[in-house]
């Protein structure tokens, strides 16, 4: 008997993502750090990379004019997700899994009462106000005052780190705002009354 050729058929391994960078969380109108994902294999384990944005993880995204292995998107006012592709010649496409950055609203401070008008070694009524908007949701407070309305300095007094505060008796013009904190998206102040 006389035989062909013999040819080899050969079986790459099959692919698999990478895994892609831990979520992040982000003040509002700010960039996030690098997205990084861990390299694919299987496949010819020659890859081109792809990146994708989306709203919701479902089929609201968006193919990013980024090629590499690493992403660093732009400035964000919303949350987005983020994922990588990974494309081998002959195996075909596969995917990371969503990665998200949570982009926390804007950070607003608040109203603090109105001007108040006292006799000489009286005590004002207590500074009420607002409650603060956006950032984290979870703020710590800071009361400051001031003798010309310009330059305000941290109050020390327990009493003083609440939302609301009750000012001492006063024998002098006196301005009060609120300083609030908000986690990563720091610090903002109220308007000042006298």
């Amino acid at each position: 008997d006389d035989y062909s050729n013999s040819i080899l058929i050969t079986v790459q391994g099959q692919m698999s993502e990478g895994k892609i960078s831990h979520n992040q969380s982000i003040p509002y109108n700010t960039a996030p750090t690098i997205i990084t994902c861990s390299s694919p294999s299987g496949g010819t384990g020659a890859y081109t990379y792809g990146w994708q944005s989306s709203s919701d993880t479902t089929e609201n995204y968006t193919d990013l004019a980024a090629n590499g292995a690493s992403y660093t998107p732009g400035v964000l006012t919303t949350t987005t997700y983020y994922r990588r592709s990974a494309t081998s010649a002959s195996c075909g496409t596969v995917y990371s899994a969503w990665m998200t950055v949570a982009v926390y609203g804007p950070f607003l401070p608040g109203v603090i009462g109105k001007n108040q008008i006292i006799c000489n070694s009286a005590t004002p009524d207590e500074l009420t106000g607002t409650t603060p908007s956006g950032g984290t949701g979870v703020y710590t407070y800071q009361w400051q005052s001031s003798t010309d309305g310009t330059t305000f300095f941290d109050i020390y007094d327990i009493a003083a780190t609440g939302i609301y505060y009750q000012p001492p008796t006063l024998t002098t013009k006196t301005w009060y705002r609120r300083a609030a904190t908000s986690g990563v998206n720091g610090t903002t102040y109220s308007n000042s009354v006298s």
